[in-house]
């Protein structure tokens, strides 16, 4: 069961990051020239790939909200502390990009409070054995 998990932590993953880069390519649409925005317009289409995307995390969602009986807590737990390091490691590397030290500073902050989720799912996962 544990591998489903993942499929289905990866699964969400790849929606949400389909889904912020387009927020993100429709903001920074509106910095191009008309002639260019054209060229890229098939950027801001749901195409069959993102559609079978969120098809396939519906699916394996519902197929795995009908064995939660068999599901150990510690196979959700190790889910929840994988995102946890996986945010974490995000900010972190990314707070080193920015040019901005606010910003930079804003993801340190950041995190560190993934740092703290992810401790508690360690604390979790030993208390459920």
């Amino acid at each position: 069961m544990h591998q489903r998990l993942e499929d289905l932590r990866y699964l969400y993953l790849a929606c949400q990051i389909e889904e912020a880069f387009e927020g993100l390519e429709r903001g920074l649409e509106k910095h191009l020239p008309a002639l260019l925005r054209k060229q890229v317009e098939m950027l801001f289409q749901d195409g069959p790939g993102h559609t079978r995307l969120k098809q396939a995390f519906a699916d394996l969602n519902r197929e795995l909200a009908g064995h939660e009986s068999e599901m150990a807590a510690r196979d959700v737990l190790r889910v929840i502390r994988d995102c946890e390091v996986a945010a974490r490691d995000f900010y972190r590397q990314s707070a080193a990009k920015l040019s901005d030290p606010r910003l930079a500073d804003l993801f340190r902050g950041l995190a560190a409070e993934e740092q703290a989720h992810l401790e508690a799912a360690e604390r979790a996962l030993t208390l459920a054995g």
